[in-house]
């Protein structure tokens, strides 16, 4: 199984794949070769997971509803839901119902708890969120139990804010940046603008309590193609909030959007993925971030001693996502890819179809990885392996970016 040794970075600096650290040299070393036969462990053994499972659940994600008043140009969602044929679903209090009481079961020795309302819009079904806040709020806790909404933030009327508050709960806010990056595509069901209408949701939050809001209020961006970067941080670094910037996950109905706007010659040949690539520069925040992630892998053992590849969490145990209907899927982002469904809230966790999964993935990563110079550093995990060729290049493309402005930086 033969692959590049040393990754070329920049001038003198490259990367060394079989010793798993960045080597400095005068001479060309780009085309030495070598023989690389990585050793894959299991992410943990069926016992472990299942154990931790069952106390130590650390949040429980509702998805109430489906339904949206924004039609974002990139919401993932585009390709699956909003189309005139699928039927968009509500939670009901008896799924929720069901939902919490197994959490709240599994979850005692949890450091935190925590239970996020998730959509769609999911102030779309508030009088199910109300619910689920009073029925929490009955039992007696040793510790404190968190929540969270991730909301489009422009249906927050008088009532609203008022029991966001009451409850303290955490808010995260879609917002892209300044009004001209983040009209572009953050709209409404009727194509209008949103910029003034999320601020104004923001003041009313301000207005009625400014010291917390400042606190447990953060914002969510999404970058996408052409963006002037620096114009969307220096935005958010002079508001008093937090703010969380994420690549764009291009879907089909966004790939048609970016080929109309920059008028691209579609065919088979398009790099979408490049077109994402060359259009943006990583905020500073975000590629701290993914230093952080790069370090912890350059402590994976070298050669022939078993690590586990890509970004794998503890599947359903960091996070573990409810479907309207009450199905279980491993986080978020598997919303409606069946093969990821471990469960459901009347039965709990299929503890065998999650180990089949794990199974799967370590399958996998022998079949497919084991000469790869990216392996310890790849984004892969349960919910991309589907992507698998595509997502290999664009892996090792952005760990060479990260490497390079470690070297740079002296990060």
């Amino acid at each position: 199984m033969k692959t590049e040794r040393y990754i070329d970075l920049i001038k003198n600096v490259y990367y060394d794949s079989l010793k798993n650290k960045l080597v400095f040299s005068n001479k060309d070393l780009s085309k030495n070769i070598c023989c690389l036969d990585h050793k894959f462990s299991r992410l943990s053994s069926k016992t472990f997971l299942e154990e931790n499972l069952k106390t130590s659940r650390q949040e429980l994600i509702l998805s109430v509803t489906e339904e949206c008043n924004f039609r974002c140009h990139y919401c993932v969602y585009h390709d699956t839901k909003y189309n005139a044929d699928k039927k968009l679903e509500k939670m009901n209090f008896d799924i929720a119902k069901l939902a919490i009481d197994d959490y709240i079961k599994h979850s005692s020795y949890a450091e935190k708890r925590c239970i996020a309302f998730y959509g769609g819009e999911p102030l779309k079904n508030f009088s199910l969120v109300k619910q689920c806040v009073k029925y929490v709020k009955s039992f007696d806790f040793s510790k404190h139990m968190m929540f969270l909404i991730t909301t489009n933030g422009t249906l927050m009327d008088e009532e609203k804010v008022k029991f966001l508050t009451e409850n303290k709960f955490l808010i995260n806010i879609s917002l892209d940046g300044p009004k001209s990056i983040n009209d572009r595509y953050r709209r409404t069901c009727n194509d209008e603008n949103t910029f003034e209408r999320i601020f104004e949701s923001v003041k009313k939050l301000i207005d009625t309590d400014k010291n917390y809001w400042e606190k447990h209020l953060s914002f969510l961006g999404v970058l996408c193609p052409q963006t002037d970067v620096k114009s969307i941080v220096d935005f958010f670094e002079i508001s008093p909030f937090n703010y969380f910037l994420q690549d764009l996950e291009l879907t089909e109905h966004m790939k048609n959007k970016i080929v109309k706007e920059f008028f691209i010659q579609e065919n088979k040949n398009t790099n979408f993925a490049n077109i994402k690539l060359q259009s943006l520069q990583k905020p500073y925040n975000t590629l701290l971030n993914e230093i952080r992630n790069v370090r912890k892998s350059f402590e994976k053992p070298i050669k022939n001693i078993p690590f586990v590849p890509g970004r794998y969490c503890l599947p359903a145990l960091k996070r573990l996502f409810v479907s309207p209907a009450g199905d279980y899927y491993i986080c978020e982002k598997a919303d409606g890819d069946e093969s990821k469904i471990i469960g459901n809230a009347k039965n709990g966790i299929n503890y065998e179809r999650l180990d089949d999964l794990k199974n799967k993935s370590f399958e996998f990563h022998n079949e497919n990885c084991r000469s790869c110079w990216a392996a310890r550093f790849c984004g892969v995990c349960f919910v991309t392996l589907n992507k698998f060729p595509k997502c290999c290049e664009i892996f090792k493309s952005n760990v060479k970016k990260v490497m390079c402005a470690m070297v740079e930086e002296n990060l």
